[in-house]
């Protein structure tokens, strides 16, 4: 069903489940980063909130200005990128400010009160499985056949 979305702009939404074990076309194809906020030093204790970003390079608003996310070419499993434009909606901005986090290395807030560290996670889809059968051609008789009845 088609929802009103911005202007004139219509839109189609649904939800798509994000699972390690989720296969077929109803899963969800993007990959995304998650920060997740500790309670304790070292990434222990109570996760007191999740932020999940998509890592397909989309331009998203965040306080003034815009953000987007990414991994770098053949991810192997390392840095995650993450670019703000200060002060512009489009991401594309002259002022730039760059970060480069490691997936997986849990960070430390230095503060008093919690949160007190958090962590940053790559979750990568799964891609979908594409079989390996081919299908081959019909005899020569049933495709001069099928031709004879297609005209």
């Amino acid at each position: 069903r088609c929802e009103s979305f911005v202007g004139g702009f219509f839109v189609q939404t649904s939800l798509r489940l994000r699972s390690s074990t989720c296969e077929g076309y109803s899963c969800s194809p993007l990959n995304t980063a998650v920060q997740s906020f500790y309670s304790m030093e070292n990434c222990e204790g109570l996760v007191m909130e999740n932020y999940y970003y998509p890592l397909q390079g989309e331009c998203m608003r965040y306080n003034n200005g815009s953000q987007a996310f990414s991994l770098p070419p053949g991810y192997s499993g390392k840095n995650i990128s993450q670019v703000d434009f200060p002060g512009n909606d489009g991401c594309n901005g002259v002022s730039q400010r760059k970060y480069s986090m490691v997936d997986g290395q849990c960070y430390s807030l230095y503060s008093e009160v919690a949160p007190l560290s958090f962590v940053w996670q790559v979750e990568k889809a799964r891609p979908l499985a594409v079989s390996p059968a081919t299908r081959s051609a019909p005899p020569p008789g049933l495709a001069w056949a099928l031709a004879l009845g297609a005209s």
